[in-house]
């Protein structure tokens, strides 16, 4: 039994005696008729207080990696000529010609080098192909044309320096705003400047520009420039119009990245998750066999990153999802999905579901037979004595019927699991419980400071989701952040408040996020009449790169 319980126990019976005693040795009073009882009644409210120490969040600045840039345009010569000649027609070209001659001689170069073995010989050659372009530019800069510009900004991306890449894209777009290229060369340059943290002038590279499947590139430089600017549902939009349209294999692992963050972190529909998974799906669809297969296996690798952002309901829609799609799903995978789903419901403070996906996750088990292994039952069986401890611990502080329930339900599920070696001990808890139920005064149930902690601990991550949300457009920010919530008996967050107050910048953007996300938070409902407040503080860092 609690010692909270205990000691409310021992209290009550002192009392009782000393009443006894005294009732034993007072002289008898004369009857002066019916009296109004004005003393209080039954459990008497009151508040309590939490603060707890803060909690370090590190938040994640993210950079796409998906594209490189844009391909080389290739000038080749009227007629057939060798590196060396070229330099000399480059060397004495007049200034009218020499970016033409620039630009073959850059051509023949960039050509030389894909097939150059030497590593150092390749880097020459480079250099040298982007050192003739911008000689020529220098030289003759009333005959810079937008390909000397295009083929700048691949070599100086090439060569690393895509501050140099997104100069000459720049330039490119503001000297020939209605070349073919442009709306490619703007996606590019946004995308280089997203990389630098220059998320204003991204924004301004990409105006007007509309993400479609069939440039896909840009649609993805305008996704995440989109997310910098905290237009989050556009963004989405644009992340999907690239994967549909997505044509490199090689940089599927940063698309996918990419679409997990997207999902998680900006507060994604289950439906538009969906679609996202569907279409890096069909790059597997042949490996895995057929389009269910291969959605499937997305959701699932998807699945994680609504973990780390906090995002419990929605992760167990989308496992219920995965079932919707594909119903056979094998055997020895289900009851990890059911067990998943098990955590996001304890987290969620659903006591009665966390009861019902354990049962599904046994159930499942039994299915499973053979294919589950030894080692997949133990732990299973672990996680469901763990669950039915934290529920016995919830109801013995709060005395929160909902609690006791589930703590009863876990325990006969491990209970009923065969080959328990400590299936005694599990009982004598079991039947504890029972005890402190039987026992249990009315209006005894409190918030435990311990109790709270640990069904407090998991929102953490939706705290963190909003720092690493605003944390893009401000990838310094960082500073401390409390929250104070006021909780009442049913366990229903009826008021939040921030220090910082909820703004529309910095720390006190985090707070606006925070304070919304707080009010669906769940804890154990108290007999005990009164309000809780909880103060929960934060530390907020950018995560060491």
């Amino acid at each position: 039994m609690p010692r909270s319980l205990v000691s409310f126990l021992s209290r009550a019976t002192a009392a009782a005696a000393v009443a006894s005693l005294a009732a034993c040795g007072s002289p008898a009073k004369v009857d002066t008729g019916p009296k109004v009882d004005t003393g209080p009644k039954g459990p008497q409210p009151e508040d309590i207080t939490l603060a707890y120490d803060a909690v370090e969040l590190p938040g994640t600045y993210f950079v796409p990696e998906g594209l490189d840039r844009p391909g080389l345009l290739l000038v080749r010569p009227k007629k057939t000529t060798t590196i060396a000649k070229q330099r000399t027609a480059f060397a004495k070209a007049k200034p009218d010609f020499k970016v033409v001659e620039a630009e073959v001689l850059a051509t023949l170069l960039w050509e030389a080098a894909g097939s150059e073995a030497d590593d150092a010989k390749r880097l020459g050659m480079r250099q040298e192909a982007r050192k003739a372009l911008e000689d020529a530019r220098a030289t003759s800069p009333d005959a810079v044309d937008v390909v000397l510009l295009h083929n700048l900004a691949c070599l100086a991306y090439v060569l690393g320096d895509e501050a140099g890449a997104a100069e000459a894209l720049a330039a490119a777009v503001a000297q020939f705003p209605d070349d073919a290229g442009t709306t490619e060369r703007r996606g590019y340059l946004a995308y280089y400047l997203v990389r630098a943290g220059k998320n204003a002038e991204a924004l301004a590279a990409i105006d007007g520009v509309k993400p479609t499947p069939e440039a896909p590139e840009v649609a993805y430089a305008v996704a995440w420039t989109l997310w910098r600017a905290g237009r989050l549902d556009e963004g989405r939009a644009a992340l999907l119009a690239a994967a549909k349209g997505w044509r490199s294999k090689s940089s599927l692992p940063a698309l996918f990245r990419d679409v997990a963050i997207f999902a998680a972190r900006t507060d994604a529909s289950v439906d538009e998750i969906q679609a996202l998974a569907a279409e890096i799906a069909k790059f597997n669809e042949k490996d895995l066999g057929g389009i269910g297969n291969a959605t499937l296996k997305a959701l699932n690798d998807i699945y994680p990153a609504f973990k780390f952002a906090g995002r419990f309901k929605d992760g167990n829609a989308v496992i219920d999802r995965m079932f919707e799609i594909k119903k056979d799903i094998a055997p020895v995978d289900v009851p990890r999905l059911r067990l998943n789903q098990a955590e996001n419901a304890k987290k969620l403070g659903d006591p009665a579901a966390l009861v019902g996906y354990v049962k599904q996750a046994t159930a499942a088990l039994d299915a499973c037979g053979a294919a589950c292994s030894a080692a997949d039952r133990d732990e299973t069986a672990k996680l469901i004595f763990n669950y039915a401890r934290f529920a016995n611990y919830l109801y013995g502080t709060a005395l929160d019927e909902r609690w006791y329930e589930a703590a009863r339900d876990l325990y006969a599920a491990y209970l009923a699991m065969p080959d328990r070696a400590d299936a005694a001990a599990v009982k004598g808890e079991a039947d504890a419980l029972e005890a402190t139920h039987k026992a249990a005064p009315a209006g005894a149930g409190r918030h435990d400071k311990d109790a709270i902690r640990y069904v407090l601990e998991p929102y953490a991550a939706q705290v963190l989701s909003c720092y690493d949300r605003t944390l893009q457009a401000t990838p310094t920010l960082e500073g401390a952040l409390s929250l104070t919530l006021e909780v009442d008996v049913s366990g229903r967050v009826t008021g939040a408040s921030s220090d910082p107050a909820a703004g529309d910048a910095g720390v006190a953007k985090v707070a606006a996020c925070a304070i919304a996300k707080a009010k669906s938070w769940a804890f154990p409902m108290r007999t005990r009449p009164g309000t809780t407040r909880i103060t929960a503080t934060y530390a907020l860092k950018p995560a060491a790169k």
